[in-house]
């Protein structure tokens, strides 16, 4: 629900995030059952660099560089946990 209605604030606080710890790079894993969102969040991702609030020397700040790179997962219901 949250990416479907306000992706851009997720990904407002993953770049502040990324300014707080000194991260220059944000991934968003998304699961394969959501792959219709994948188009939507990407043009939402282009708005955003087109508006300087992604890519290198974020709004003037310079120094400050981060991007958010989407990693479509498989499908699986138990994600990134190590199972037997």
């Amino acid at each position: 629900m949250i990416l479907t209605e306000w992706p851009d604030l997720v990904f407002e606080g993953m770049t502040i995030a990324g300014y707080a710890i000194g991260a220059t790079e944000g991934i968003l894993y998304l699961r394969g059952e959501y792959t219709y969102l994948c188009k939507g969040l990407e043009e939402c991702l282009q708005k955003r660099r087109e508006a300087g609030l992604l890519g290198n020397n974020i709004r003037g700040k310079g120094g400050f560089s981060f991007d958010i790179h989407i990693h479509m997962g498989c499908g699986a219901y138990v994600c990134g946990e190590e199972t037997l």
